[in-house]
C-alpha cells in the first residue's frame, strides 16, 4: 500500500512540475541581444576527403575539430581561437563599421576599414555575425520541437535553404544557438556545438587584451609586403581562402 501511495505522489509530483513549466517562447530576432561570452566547438567534415590538416584535434576520418571563444555585445563581437592564437572582431560606431584580424602571438592586429570590405567583396553582416546565423535563413526553418536546456527555453528547427540542410537547436533567451548544423548536396557537414555560456557581466573568461598590439591598417599593408609577418599571414586575411573558425 505505501509503495502505491509512494508511486502516486511521485507521479503527481511529476505532472505538476510539466504543469508549472513556462511555454518556451516563439523565435523573436527584432529584440535587443543579450551580450555574452561563449565558447563553441566546430567539427566539419569533408566528404571524399580524409587526409584534412587542421589546427585543432583530428576528429573521425575526414573531420576537422576546433574550440572557439565567443563575445558579443552590442557595438563588438570577437571570436579567438587559443589553438591557431588567433581572433577576429567586429566593431560599429553608429553607421561604421570596422574589422580586425588578431594575430596574439605577434601582438598585432589588421584593420579593415568599410570601405576595404567593399573593395573585397566581403559583406558586412553584422546581424549573421551576432547570430552566427543568417536571420532569413533560421526564421525559414521549421520547428520541430520545443524544450529547456538547462533552465533556457530551446526551440529544435531544421529544413533546407538554398540547397543547405539545416539542424538548429536555438536557445530563445540567449537568440543563440546550442547546436548549429549544416550540410550541402556533396555531403559536406559543419557542426557548431555550444560548450558553455555565460552572461558577459558574469563571464569568467574575458577577450584577450590586445590594447598593447601594433594596428596595421589594411591600405598599409601593400608597403610591407617584404615583412615576414605579412607574408607569412596574407593567406589568412579577408579575401584569401582562411576560414575563421
Amino acid at each position: 500500500m505505501y509503495h502505491i501511495r509512494f508511486v502516486f505522489g511521485l507521479a503527481v509530483l511529476l505532472l505538476t512540475a510539466c504543469a508549472q513549466q513556462s511555454p518556451v517562447p516563439p523565435l523573436n530576432l527584432d529584440v535587443p541581444l543579450v551580450d555574452v561570452s561563449a565558447r563553441f566547438v566546430t567539427e566539419r567534415f569533408h566528404a571524399g576527403d580524409a587526409h584534412e590538416e587542421h589546427d585543432g584535434h583530428a576528429g573521425e576520418e575526414g573531420t576537422a575539430r576546433s574550440e572557439w571563444q565567443f563575445w558579443r555585445t552590442a557595438s563588438r563581437i570577437e571570436m579567438n581561437i587559443p589553438a591557431r592564437q588567433t581572433g577576429e572582431v567586429w566593431m560599429r560606431d553608429g553607421n561604421a563599421v570596422f574589422h580586425q584580424k588578431l594575430f596574439h602571438a605577434d601582438r598585432k592586429i589588421v584593420e579593415y576599414q568599410s570601405a576595404d570590405l567593399d573593395a573585397l567583396n566581403v559583406p558586412m553582416q553584422w546581424r549573421t555575425n551576432e547570430l552566427m546565423i543568417d536571420p532569413q535563413v533560421l526564421q525559414q526553418l521549421q520547428v520541430d520541437a520545443e524544450n529547456w536546456i538547462d533552465g533556457h527555453p530551446a526551440l529544435e528547427l531544421s529544413g533546407a535553404v538554398d540547397g543547405i540542410e539545416y539542424e538548429v537547436v536555438w536557445l530563445v533567451d540567449l537568440n543563440l544557438p546550442q547546436h548549429l548544423s549544416k550540410q550541402d548536396a556533396d555531403g559536406n557537414r559543419e557542426t557548431t556545438r555550444l560548450l558553455n555560456v555565460e552572461l558577459m557581466a558574469q563571464a569568467s573568461v574575458q577577450q584577450p587584451d590586445s590594447s598593447g598590439y601594433e594596428i596595421i591598417d589594411y591600405a598599409d599593408l601593400g608597403d610591407r609586403e617584404r615583412d615576414p609577418f605579412v607574408i607569412r599571414i596574407q593567406n589568412q586575411l579577408p579575401g584569401g581562402h582562411a576560414h575563421t573558425h
